[in-house]
């Protein structure tokens, strides 16, 4: 165990680090109610189901590590009750998950992506002015990842975009390519 490792959180950063564990956990939900939605819209059409249970159970996982970190520190961990305007996102009160076609289901959730990177700014800023390298760097380690997989997801994204306006594709083409890229998604990040 490193020595930063060693010393205790501040107070600040420990509020921090819980606040971006409730926020992976509200992501999370995120997931598996958008999951819900496309099982009762598309069922099993698009691998849309798959999708979001693996981002769901990613973003479960994560928290763990947020945990963990949390506990190798010696400081509590304070899980809350989730509400979407704790966080501040405005794409909560005015999309109706039900009305979205698939290919807009995945693109609301990429979107969500620019939240989770805009608090892991605020949590490195954090790390920098308590002076908590180690924190930091932890921090930065999910940045990178992140930053690497939107990197990625925009490429399929772009790539399922243009297909989802070629009149040429059937709906069963369609199923197979965004299934098909669903799976490259997945792969992009072990979990």
């Amino acid at each position: 165990m490193s020595e930063s490792k060693s010393v205790n959180l501040s107070k600040k950063c420990e509020d921090e680090l819980n606040r971006f564990l409730n926020y992976l956990k509200y992501f999370s939900d995120k997931c598996n109610t958008l999951a819900s939605v496309s099982h009762l819209h598309y069922e099993n059409k698009f691998g849309l189901v798959d999708l979001f249970n693996w981002c769901s159970q990613d973003l479960s996982k994560m928290g763990d590590k947020v945990i963990d970190y949390l506990k190798q520190r010696g400081s509590q961990v304070h899980p809350e009750d989730l509400i979407a305007s704790k966080f501040n996102i405005e794409s909560e009160k005015k999309v109706n998950l039900h009305t979205l076609p698939a290919y807009d289901l995945v693109d609301y959730l990429h979107k969500e992506d620019t939240h989770y990177n805009d608090l892991l700014n605020d949590m490195i800023k954090c790390a920098e002015r308590e002076n908590d390298h180690d924190l930091k760097q932890f921090y930065e380690s999910y940045k990178d990842e992140l930053s690497n997989w939107n990197k990625k997801i925009d490429g399929v994204l772009d790539h399922l975009r243009s297909a989802r306006m070629s009149a040429k594709l059937t709906d069963s083409d369609l199923d197979n390519l965004y299934k098909n890229k669903f799976k490259e998604i997945t792969q992009f990040r072990e979990i």
